[in-house]
């Protein structure tokens, strides 16, 4: 039976009630789209129509668990409390006296009704969970089914905020990425305009700063010389040896930017650094930003490391390119200073060689820089005598060519007829030992030739000893002397004399000539110079120093050589 028609009369009236509260719900509902107002319309909606104390929202998360999303009358479960739940159920259930563990979570709270609401798809969008009612009467059929009719009213407004939020998510995500590219636009081109390395990493840091909010930073650049180690918040002295291999091994082992953990060099975290980001090029790296903890603890996101890696990018670009110009320009400084001191050096060696009656004399020094350290030179004496010098000094470059012209000052200043030539070498040792670093000395061969007799009176102080080739084809060399000069302190030298007989060479060589490698890592040596000695004896003395420097260079097989090359050739003519 139907019932009577008062009956049915009261269940139309009932009907068109709760039609209109629901319209009335819908709307209020439907009037925003953000979640939070939403979820409170729909709580007080539901607990106001039947008199209930408490009631909260939670919205799915990952792997089962849910969130409280709003709550009222739960002191004790603030917005944002997590619990699982695992899957919702199908449709509303009475939980009441239930022990069933899956619903401890509205067990605890005295929450006596949960309703799921659905996707049109059937993903679930949430579970609104309600108590019971403050009369603690139980609730009818009619007043159940009216509350699944308010949960699906509900459903279109919450997808429809969820949705909002999302796309208020992605156009704040898409603003932030214009906001990035737009910085990167404009830093890229203020680095592209700046050419000093240490303009780039001011630029570099104050990007980091404006974009980030970043009180507290390190950005370590590793380079040759050392690492260039720029700080904001952290103290020098707390700086870990960025010199370490091991740190750097480390470091060249990270996936990518991301925050520190146990896969970091210990060192950053010691230093309150939060987040890691590595400067790479071509898979090489160079250096890394460390982070410092944002303010409230807030982490950073994937986009903001990825925002610093693309700037730290274009900054050791930029960085690299401004090096490049500092070093050419340096470069281009040193040899232009080069090349003065190689034309000043040039004026310290004889302009020409004496002629001397009844000899030939040759000489060349070919250094293996703009400047070298050896030395030759020649001294008239005014009567008819000649000295005949050649050092090799310490070290190569500027330093050895200063030092070359110390040697050639205190021999000009010492020269005279009557020279002493063992009690000088004295002399100039003891000057450049007192004016030089201790291990600055040079080794010094030099002698007075008497072509009217035909003898040379020689010093040798720790030079390669000279060879000289009979015309027989016997040989012998001068070693009588001592130290290099500048050695040590108080040295004594003593000296030597021979006689040159017609047809005689004399050979005074550097031992750039003797210790002259190929590419088997073989030495000239002194016997191949004696062999070629005896080859070229009667050839004239520039001939056979030609001949020497060819042999030389030959054996080297373009090999580059470590030392300066110097040779002076006395020959005397057979019928001399």
């Amino acid at each position: 039976m139907s019932g009577s028609p008062e009956r049915q009369g009261r269940d139309n009236e009932r009907r068109l009630i709760e039609l209109s509260d629901l319209l009335e719900i819908s709307q209020t509902l439907n009037q925003s789209l953000e979640l939070e107002t939403i979820l409170n319309h729909l709580l007080l909606a539901s607990m106001g129509r039947f008199a209930i104390g408490r009631g909260a929202f939670a919205l799915p998360g990952p792997d089962g668990s849910y969130r409280v999303a709003a709550a009222k009358g739960l002191p004790d479960t603030p917005v944002g409390t997590e619990f699982a739940l695992g899957d919702p159920p199908g449709e509303m259930l009475e939980i009441g006296d239930s022990q069933d563990e899956a619903f401890r979570f509205f067990i605890d709270r005295k929450l006596a009704v949960v309703i799921p609401l659905r996707r049109a798809a059937g993903q679930c969008l949430g579970v609104l969970a309600l108590g019971v009612k403050l009369t603690r009467k139980p609730f009818h059929p009619e007043e159940l089914e009216f509350l699944t009719s308010i949960a699906n009213v509900a459903s279109p407004a919450i997808e429809n905020s969820r949705v909002y939020g999302e796309l208020q998510s992605l156009a704040a995500r898409l603003d932030r990425k214009i906001h990035e590219l737009n910085t990167l636009f404009e830093i890229g081109r203020r680095f592209v305009g700046t050419l000093e390395a240490a303009e780039v990493l001011k630029l570099f840091a104050y990007a980091l700063m404006g974009q980030l909010l970043l009180t507290k930073f390190a950005i370590v650049l590793r380079r040759p010389a050392g690492p260039i180690v720029h700080l904001r918040g952290i103290s020098p002295s707390d700086s870990p040896a960025w010199n370490e291999d091991s740190f750097w091994d480390a470091l060249a082992g990270l996936d990518g930017p991301g925050p520190i953990d146990a896969s970091c060099p210990p060192e950053l975290a010691r230093l309150g650094i939060s987040g890691i980001v590595p400067i790479r090029k071509e898979d090489v790296t160079h250096g890394f930003v460390g982070l410092g903890p944002r303010a409230g603890g807030r982490p950073y996101s994937t986009d903001e490391f990825e925002f610093s890696s693309a700037l730290a990018n274009q900054a050791i670009v930029a960085l690299e390119n401004a090096w490049l110009i500092e070093e050419t320009i340096e470069n281009r400084r040193l040899e232009e200073e080069l090349a003065i001191a190689s034309n000043i050096q040039s004026l310290l060696f004889p302009k020409s060689l004496p002629s001397i009656s009844g000899y030939e004399l040759a000489a060349r020094s070919t250094p293996t820089r703009h400047v070298g350290g050896d030395y030759y030179d020649t001294i008239e004496l005014g009567d008819g005598r000649v000295l005949i010098a050649i050092a090799d000094v310490s070290g190569k470059g500027v330093p050895a060519a200063l030092l070359m012209s110390n040697v050639q000052a205190s021999l000009r200043a010492l020269a005279g007829p009557e020279m002493d030539l063992a009690a000088n070498a004295g002399r100039i040792s003891e000057i450049i030992y007192a004016n030089t670093d201790f291990n600055k000395y040079a080794t010094f061969f030099y002698g007075i030739l008497d072509p009217a007799e035909h003898t040379l009176v020689y010093t040798n102080a720790g030079h390669n000893p000279p060879i000289l080739l009979r015309a027989g084809g016997a040989s012998e060399t001068l070693d009588a002397g001592g130290l290099p000069v500048g050695l040590m302190p108080g040295s004594t030298y003593e000296h030597g004399s021979v006689t040159i007989g017609a047809g005689d060479l004399l050979v005074m060589y550097t031992d750039g000539v003797t210790e002259a490698a190929n590419t088997d890592d073989e030495e000239y040596g002194e016997e191949r110079l004696l062999g070629l000695a005896r080859a070229g004896a009667d050839r004239p003395a520039l001939e056979f120093l030609d001949s020497v420097y060819e042999d030389v260079f030959a054996f080297a097989a373009g090999m580059p050589q470590g030392d300066d090359i110097t040779m002076v050739v006395l020959k005397r003519f057979a019928d001399g």
